[in-house]
């Protein structure tokens, strides 16, 4: 029996090429819906050229285009982590 994240969403930091594009391309051929998270081109998180398309957007394009559910973001992951922390648990209903 094959290994299934139907249902399940996961964020890959780095995915826009290497292996978290392989773990982003695997996880979307088990049936996860994949965020499919690269800064950019380079090291320093900038395109290579202000035209050309940014890796997490090509990235979910395959995934799209092999049927899979995907979206591309390029926000640096720590800039969530304050925002999920501090926020208060919501009350019970």
């Amino acid at each position: 029996m094959a290994l299934s994240f139907e249902g399940r969403v996961a964020v890959v930091t780095g995915a826009g090429n290497g292996l978290g594009k392989a773990y982003a391309l695997e996880l979307a051929r088990r049936g996860c819906a994949v965020c499919v998270n690269d800064l950019g081109g380079s090291v320093k998180g900038e395109a290579d050229d202000a035209d050309a398309p940014r890796p997490a957007d090509l990235v979910v394009e395959e995934i799209v285009a092999a049927g899979g559910k995907a979206v591309a973001s390029e926000w640096a992951p720590c800039a969530f982590v304050g925002r999920v922390r501090a926020s208060p648990p919501s009350p019970a209903r």
